[in-house]
């Protein structure tokens, strides 16, 4: 078996354990995905720097990814984290959650606006961007808070 196939081999065996797609990884990794892909297809030689990379995440050394023993690849040896489907589920509990929250908070702005409230020029500038711009949703809305707090105070 030439090296390239093993070093192939034990990359997917890797994956495999870590339940990793190659995509995942290379999101993870920052690793190119066409030369990842590339690698792992057989169509191009695995570089020093991706060998490094896949050696650092999964714990293992290069060595061990070009030797043909597949036993030095223990899943023991990891340091890497495994999502369990409990967390995975809690997590996209807590995305719905906040995806509540966030409609929640528009509602109570076009209240605020239909209502025709007195807010500073400043707090209409940041109920538009809440409205527009889900990106900044976090700094928008503590923004509103403290302004809020500071009013009261």
């Amino acid at each position: 078996m030439s090296k390239q196939t093993v070093v192939i081999r034990n990359i997917k065996e890797l994956l495999k354990q870590a339940n990793l797609s190659n995509l995942r990884f290379t999101e993870i990794t920052k690793i190119k995905y066409t030369s990842f892909n590339s690698i792992m297809n057989g169509t191009q030689k695995p570089s020093l720097e991706i060998l490094q990379v896949v050696s650092e995440y999964f714990n293992v050394t290069i060595d061990s990814l070009l030797n043909d023993d597949s036993s030095e690849l223990d899943s023991d040896n990891k340091n890497y984290t495994k999502i369990s489907n409990d967390e995975i589920i809690r997590i996209k509990e807590e995305n719905e959650l906040l995806k509540e929250h966030i409609k929640y908070l528009r509602k109570e702005l076009e209240r605020i606006r239909e209502d025709k409230m007195t807010l500073t020029d400043d707090e209409v500038e940041i109920a538009k961007k809440l409205l527009k711009d889900d990106k900044h949703l976090t700094d928008i809305i503590e923004e509103i808070v403290n302004k809020v707090k500071n009013k009261k105070s």
